[in-house]
């Protein structure tokens, strides 16, 4: 005979068999062998996050550098000075000052420059993180390349660039244009960031060589031309072709 708990585990068995049976009774008369929600082990909703999962938000455009060249002089040294303001694209109703220089042993020559300059220096950008709502950035190692173009000597000039700040490495395109004398000159680029830089650290100073005084340069910047501003849609087509980059 049987005892009492063989008896039950047999009665549990047979109950399991049977609740088996009817599901798989009612899973084929639904045409699925196993519910929505479990067949691939999903939870509902995973797949409209996998879908989303590559998406990124669209670039920022370009920043766009709008500046010209100055000699100046400090303790007995010649500098090269280009200063300027710049903007996130064509279209941005914001424009911060930015500031390179370099020592030279002479002072630029503004129909014959040289063919590289090195500097260093630093750009302004808008910071709600800190209470005066915008930050110095240094910037240093900045190489700017000059080649002339053809039929246009000693007045416009290729000009190519590369540097490195926080946000990372970057590259300059565009172009130099002189009058002859220093009032005259422009020189624009637009800058595109390569990849993203965390552990530089630049220099609490970076324009420590040469720097003047910060009402001199708004007044000297608010004097500039617009109208003799470059076209940065034909320095994008120059650079990279119809297509703009």
């Amino acid at each position: 005979a049987l005892s009492q708990d063989s008896h039950h585990n047999q009665r549990t068995m047979a109950t399991d068999e049977e609740r088996e049976k009817i599901m798989a009774e009612y899973l084929a008369g639904a045409g699925s062998e196993l519910p929505p929600d479990e067949e691939d082990g999903d939870f509902e909703g995973e797949d409209e996050d996998e879908e989303g999962e590559g998406e990124t938000a669209p670039p920022a455009p370009p920043a766009i550098l709008k500046g010209s060249l100055s000699n100046a002089s400090q303790n007995d040294k010649q500098f090269l000075v280009y200063s300027g303001t710049w903007s996130y694209g064509l279209e941005s109703p914001e424009a911060w000052k930015f500031k390179l220089s370099c020592e030279v042993d002479k002072a630029f020559d503004f129909v014959t420059p040289e063919a590289e300059y090195v500097m260093k220096g630093y750009f302004i950008m808008k910071d709600d993180s800190v209470e005066a709502g915008k930050s110095k950035v240094p910037e240093e190692g900045v190489t700017l390349k000059f080649e002339v173009i053809p039929g246009k000597e000693g007045k416009r000039w290729t000009v190519t660039g590369s540097g490195m700040n926080q946000f990372g490495a970057f590259k300059l395109v565009g172009e130099y244009r002189s009058k002859g004398l220093a009032e005259g000159n422009k020189m624009n680029f637009e800058k595109k960031y390569e990849e993203v830089e965390e552990d530089f650290e630049g220099e609490s100073s970076a324009d420590e060589d040469f720097d003047d005084d910060d009402k001199a340069d708004e007044d000297e910047l608010n004097a500039l031309d617009e109208e003799a501003n470059l076209s940065i849609e034909e320095l994008r087509k120059r650079a990279y072709g119809d297509g703009g980059g």
